[in-house]
């Protein structure tokens, strides 16, 4: 690295302490005073915004190790909307897109302020440990890698290594689960090649996720799974095959960050990003404090996930959105679904003998599984705005609903306090994400 600095300094505008000593490298501004980080990004022209330039001034924002990707996210999310639009190259894009793109590129300039260290605190004699998240939405997937060194003096360091995020595909659409593992496989590359990189050898490895299905699926015998999950499953032990892996709760979970997205001004601050949960930074690391529970393949019990969902809400339990959402995306009839999960529901009363067998199913019983199949939905396209209601507080003003006026009514079911014009209608249907709202 001695040597780059005489490739040729260029000139930034960074701010008076970055005025001396900054070099571009391989990309990367680096400045060499105190051997850090920077980025230099400018706000892009806004006017005349057509698919061609938005794209190209998405790939102008160079992030090879995915520091900002909570940041990325938010415009690859937007371009894919555009493509499922059928927008064409050179035509001027609609104006809700246009003040989406415009809220968003006038925020890239404050990641002026971001200086990341480019040491992690190794030298010899020194401990290490990789520490890896995954998370996944229905819109968006990734993974997040640190690093925490000890030194001899027993001081902790925990850095930010690298990221990476994916948009959730439209055409072969996939369940939540199912993302939930291509997450898992995206931790499984990054660690992979971290490790290369690192050249260091026998480094203890922890991966987290915070979906039940995903480390049922991992601990599983292989050929008991489906070929879709079989082969990603065979991908992850092949890259990364002696790796222990957690169940996280979610609010431990940096990689939440990727799959939602972030402004680049509560970035820049956000501890969990840049440092992890505050349990990496303790000596051992409390792995408890961090994680639900020890999940094994046996761990996952389908019956009760579904049935606890009559006394615990949605948003409580990862492993009853898990087990609905298999069964929301497993069937096309609505009808089926409703009477699947009443059944699931059945068997779980029955096996805790609070329930008299009938040979068909009863009309409480159907509706009790429509109505737990319509707030997972709702929860599952709504999630701020159910959240936000559940605890009484104004929805905020970005919410697409925000018009309706929207409530909870005695059931928990999210409804509209006025009517809906056949436009915000068709709006609606074309932005879900399930068959049956479609």
């Amino acid at each position: 690295m001695s040597k780059y600095p005489q490739n040729g300094t260029d000139e930034f505008i960074l701010g008076d302490k970055y005025e001396q000593n900054i070099t571009k490298t391989l990309g990367i501004v680096w400045n060499t005073n105190n051997d850090s980080l920077l980025y230099n990004i400018k706000s892009p022209e806004i006017e005349a915004i057509t698919k061609r330039r938005m794209l190209s001034q998405i790939a102008a924002i160079f992030d090879p190790l995915g520091m900002i990707s909570p940041i990325i996210i938010r415009a690859k999310l937007l371009m894919q909307e555009i493509w499922k639009s059928g927008q064409d190259w050179d035509v001027t894009l609609p104006e809700e897109i246009r003040k989406e793109w415009a809220k968003l590129t006038q925020e890239l300039p404050t990641l002026r302020e971001i200086c990341i260290p480019r040491w992690i605190q190794h030298k010899k004699g020194s401990k290490m440990e990789i520490h890896a998240f995954c998370d996944a939405s229905l819109k968006a997937y990734g993974a997040v890698v640190y690093s925490k060194t000890i030194d001899d003096s027993g001081q902790i360091h925990v850095s930010l290594l690298v990221s990476k995020s994916k948009v959730a595909p439209i055409k072969n659409k996939k369940t939540l689960p199912k993302l939930e593992l291509c997450g898992a496989v995206l931790l499984a590359k990054l660690v992979h090649r971290t490790i290369k990189a690192l050249d260091i050898q026998e480094i203890p490895v922890h991966a987290y996720s915070d979906s039940t299905i995903t480390l049922a699926w991992i601990n599983a015998d292989a050929a008991r799974l489906p070929a879709f999950v079989d082969n990603k499953v065979r991908e992850i032990k092949q890259l990364i095959g002696k790796v222990k892996w957690y169940h996280v709760r979610s609010e431990n979970n940096p990689a939440d960050l990727i799959t939602r997205g972030i402004t680049a001004s509560k970035l820049i601050s956000h501890k969990l990003w840049w440092n992890g949960p505050d349990q990496l930074s303790q000596n051992p690391t409390n792995i408890q404090e961090m994680i639900q529970s020890s999940t094994s393949a046996n761990a996952l019990d389908t019956s009760k996930s579904i049935n606890s969902l009559t006394t615990t809400t949605i948003e409580e339990n990862p492993c009853i959105q898990d087990t609905l959402d298999i069964l929301l995306q497993k069937f096309e009839s609505w009808e089926k679904t409703i009477r699947v999960t009443a059944y699931c529901l059945r068997f779980s009363n029955k096996c805790q003998k609070q329930h008299n067998a009938t040979v068909f199913l009863s009309r409480d019983e159907l509706q009790k599984a429509t109505l737990i199949l319509l707030r997972k939905i709702q929860y599952n396209e709504y999630s701020s705005e159910f959240k936000d209601l559940s605890n009484d507080r104004p929805l905020s003003k970005k919410s697409s609903i925000l018009s309706l006026n929207p409530f909870l009514d005695n059931q928990q079911l999210m409804r509209v306090g006025r009517r809906t014009s056949a436009k915000f209608s068709a709006k609606i249907r074309r932005e879900a994400s399930y068959h049956y709202t479609q």
